[in-house]
């Protein structure tokens, strides 16, 4: 072990001693009822000890030192950004399923559901590297984060960097907003076909025309709050280059047949 790694984790002793001792004189300055509280913001500052003695060590560790990520306003708008992009893929899910029976239902006829599939498959692939990237975001956003997500490890020590969290908002932001774009499009699909077999009654049944404008309808929302969750991932996202003092990576807003809500700019 070098000298720089010795004396770093001394500093990082010294932190969490601190934290120790000056809790320790507080219960010392109670009793009874007061003293068990007291005994109670020990055992909270002491676990914050040693996550500021970890920190140190991790920065060291890393080879960044100075860009561990702290409960901060890194760390807030990675966990907005984290809660968005979790949120654009479920609601992007939520369009899938409707489409899935969408497509269920007109299975067997004669109706060209060429373009319905197309979109359903790509729909399945956004959502699933969306899910991916929102879980690996929000294992990055804890104070002690876990090395590993999703089976692959997304930070180098036990506690991310400031780089590594912003490289994980990014893909969160644009994995969500792939997925709100593929829902738009697939309710898209399901506008067309359902117009047209309103339009054309022998195709279908009055029940399963109703039950096709019904999906659509659910898919339409659905698409439409995972837009609203995508773009809210970008604004995150850009906060927290912000945080870092980092210029973000310029992000179109997701956009769809409904419109978009603009294009963030270069921070």
């Amino acid at each position: 072990m070098t000298a720089k790694k010795i004396s770093t984790l001394v500093a990082a002793a010294l932190i969490a001693s601190a934290h120790f001792s000056v809790q320790a004189q507080t219960v010392g300055a109670g009793a009874g009822a007061a003293t068990s509280g007291a005994q109670g913001a020990i055992s909270k500052n002491m676990v914050l000890g040693a996550v500021a003695g970890l920190a140190v060590i991790a920065a060291l560790n890393s080879g960044s030192s100075g860009a561990v990520a702290a409960p901060s306003a890194t760390n807030q708008s990675s966990t907005t950004a984290a809660t968005s992009a979790t949120a654009a893929a479920t609601q992007a899910t939520a369009a899938l399923t409707a489409a899935t029976s969408f497509a269920a239902l007109l299975a067997g006829s004669s109706i060209d559901t060429g373009s319905l599939n197309a979109a359903i498959t790509a729909s399945t692939a956004a959502n699933q590297a969306a899910q991916v990237a929102a879980s690996d975001l929000t294992v990055a956003t804890r104070t002690i984060a876990s090395v590993t997500s999703n089976g692959k490890v997304i930070c180098a020590a036990s506690v991310c960097t400031n780089a590594e969290i912003l490289g994980l908002s990014l893909k969160a932001a644009t994995t969500a907003k792939d997925a709100a774009e593929a829902a738009l499009n697939l309710t898209a699909a399901m506008q067309a076909i359902s117009t047209f077999v309103a339009s054309n009654t022998n195709l279908a049944s009055p029940a399963v025309i109703a039950q096709l404008a019904t999906l659509t309808e659910t898919a339409r929302v659905a698409s439409l709050a995972s837009q609203t969750a995508a773009n809210q991932t970008i604004q995150a996202y850009q906060a927290v280059a912000v945080a870092t003092g980092t210029t973000g990576t310029t992000i179109t807003a997701a956009t769809g047949t409904t419109g978009t809500t603009g294009t963030t700019g270069t921070l």
